[in-house]
């Protein structure tokens, strides 16, 4: 689940293939229904910073991005091998970073996506630095690493 940034709303991800928000102060369901168009369950959703943008991540191996206002669409990004078990903005909103059980985490925006590999198994979170400049990440080999967020390279020193 994710609270938006002005904590009236809450986007839920599910089993039931879909992604839900929330009246966060009544507890009604926001919009015409769920979310859908995932093939399998979902695993981790986010709001964007200033609150325009939901993203999803399934384990149909995608990301799909919403547009928070409308409740439409706005984009599927493909790349990971397996599936997307952590989806989080960056402070600017114009980057995500996402970790999979393909032990990869990426670094996403309109154009391109970057991996950044590094975890022996599968990645449960990955999350930006308050600043946008890191990336951290953790991981069932039993590891957390961190990566500069420009470049997708660990850092000489840890």
């Amino acid at each position: 689940m994710a609270f938006s940034p002005d904590g009236r709303r809450l986007a839920s991800a599910g089993s039931d293939k879909t992604v839900r928000l929330w009246d966060a102060t009544t507890g009604q369901s926001v919009g015409q229904g769920p979310l859908g168009g995932y093939d399998e369950r979902m695993l981790s959703v986010a709001f964007s910073p200033d609150g325009a943008r939901i993203a999803s991540g399934s384990a149909d191996k995608t990301i799909r991005l919403w547009d928070a206002e409308t409740l439409r669409e706005v984009g599927v990004l493909r790349g990971h091998e397996a599936a997307v078990t952590s989806v989080a903005f960056g402070p600017n909103s114009l980057h995500l970073v996402s970790g999979g059980a393909d032990g990869t985490v990426r670094v996403w925006d309109a154009s391109r996506w970057q991996p950044m590999l590094g975890h022996d198994d599968a990645v449960n979170l990955a999350q930006f630095s308050t600043d946008g400049d890191r990336i951290a990440s953790s991981s069932d080999d039993k590891t957390v690493r961190w990566w500069d967020a420009a470049t997708g390279r660990r850092p000489a020193r840890a």
